[in-house]
């Protein structure tokens, strides 16, 4: 898969596998491969209620997060700064499709992003790296696009260590080297306006721009790239504009975030960053403990306005809805919640999400179990079907998304793994019923103003 078909590529992957308009929610989920381990203090109540099938779903609210362990630190640390990643959107609002959204746990996250011989280049690096995120996005035709990434080490030698092999393996080898095949590529060094010591490097096609930056002990990385009949130098001005616009923005930003200090004691606290500081992840669907079942959506986060926008394909119109439906708080685990300051703000994203599901080609259809305030919808994608569900409760709004793939007439039922076979339209209404049962429990604003 080489890099400049990545970002066209992530909208087809987005559109695959991430459903609702670009919704994310399966995503890579550790270092290790593995989700980190929950603390005791985790442990939710199965209580279901008597007229719904809830699965394997836990009914109660979270008990909550402890605010500082070493397990769960790193997902609300990535969090953190998913949320402070800025979006294509927010630098140039051509860029009106958001992509793709990744969290980058490791290097071999960055395999769509940089060929194997950087990644070679900065294995000595080893635990140097912590954490990253990044935010793809195009003007909706493909002539247009870039990335934001926002990658953490454990100190400014190694951000910088890492810049320094990007750009030797884009002067010598170029960024399309992906396979030892590839003939060799190297691009030319450009200027980035204002910032004397960033580096960028143009590819020899001269599609897209690839710029780096170090800030204390982050590295961001800006790339853009063009069709190649819009690669002629006054058609590509924008891109150097885009890197250093992306720069002056961020780099701010990155002096407000309440980080966990590194071993190097680069950071703001000893103390991990709160996992739920709004009070509504509690309320979120979390997988089964048992993992009896394949899980619907990710690691638990607490999103801002960036971070849930950054979810979908039309970034600029869920920014808009936020603001107008007036919303407190936002979480995705199983389930993605959203709490208005009042019942008309659910109802408004609810109205809002079925318009952009009608464009999209989504057609509503009867799930195996009815739900009050659900409503759900089915679009035929590549390789199967996807399938969302909206439930409004009181001032909440919450969405559940599945993915049926096309049936294997060789496939063996069953599998491997231990986990249970589920049709995934019954388990998506499953978590639904178990996100209904939840809301029953939690703070409305009607009690809040009674």
């Amino acid at each position: 898969m080489k890099k400049r078909t990545a970002l066209p590529l992530a909208a087809i992957l987005t559109a695959t596998a991430l459903f609702s308009t670009g919704c994310s929610v399966l995503d890579s989920v550790g270092k290790s491969g593995e989700a980190p381990a929950e603390s005791d203090t985790t442990e939710v109540m199965d209580q279901k209620g008597p007229e719904f099938d809830t699965g394997s779903y836990g009914t109660e609210p979270h008990k909550g997060w402890p605010e500082t362990t070493d397990d769960l630190g790193p997902s609300a640390e990535i969090a953190l700064l998913g949320n402070n990643t800025l979006l294509p959107y927010e630098i140039d609002q051509g860029l009106k499709r958001g992509t793709a959204n990744r969290r980058l746990w490791n290097f071999d996250s960055l395999a769509m992003d940089l060929p194997k011989v950087a990644r070679d280049r900065l294995a000595p690096l080893g635990d140097k790296y912590l954490l990253g995120y990044a935010y793809l996005g195009d003007d909706g035709t493909g002539e247009r696009g870039a990335g934001n990434f926002l990658l953490r080490f454990e100190d400014p030698e190694s951000a910088q260590a890492t810049a320094d092999a990007i750009k030797e393996t884009a002067l010598t080898e170029g960024l399309d080297y992906f396979f030892d095949s590839d003939p060799f590529k190297p691009g030319t060094e450009e200027s980035v306006p204002g910032h004397k010591d960033a580096i960028a490097v143009r590819t020899s096609d001269g599609t897209n721009l690839d710029a780096v930056k170090v800030h204390k002990e982050y590295l961001l990385m800006s790339t853009t790239h063009v069709s190649p009949e819009n690669a002629d130098p006054e058609k590509t001005e924008w891109q150097a504009e885009y890197a250093a616009t992306f720069f002056d923005k961020q780099i701010p930003l990155l002096d407000t975030l309440k980080t966990h200090k590194t071993k190097a004691g680069y950071g703001f606290s000893e103390e991990w960053p709160p996992l739920d500081p709004n009070d509504i992840l509690k309320y979120t669907v979390l997988s089964p403990k048992d993992e009896s079942v394949e899980a619907l959506g990710g690691l638990p986060m607490a999103l801002s306005p960036r971070g849930m926008a950054g979810r979908y394909e039309e970034t600029g119109e869920v920014l808009s809805m936020i603001d107008q439906a007036k919303v407190e708080a936002m979480a995705q685990m199983d389930t993605t919640l959203y709490r208005t300051k009042h019942p008309e703000g659910a109802k408004l994203i609810m109205a809002t999400m079925h318009a952009v599901d009608a464009d999209s080609g989504y057609q509503q259809w009867d799930p195996p179990q009815e739900i009050p305030g659900a409503s759900c919808w089915k679009v035929d994608r590549p390789f199967g079907t996807g399938y969302t569900c909206y439930l409004v409760h009181e001032n909440y709004f919450a969405q559940a998304s599945a993915f049926e793939g096309d049936k294997d007439p060789d496939a063996v039922e069953g599998g491997d793994d231990g986990k249970t076979t589920v049709d995934p339209k019954l388990q998506l209404t499953q978590a639904l019923a178990a996100q209904y049962l939840i809301l029953q429990k939690a703070p409305t604003s009607s009690v809040e103003n009674s």
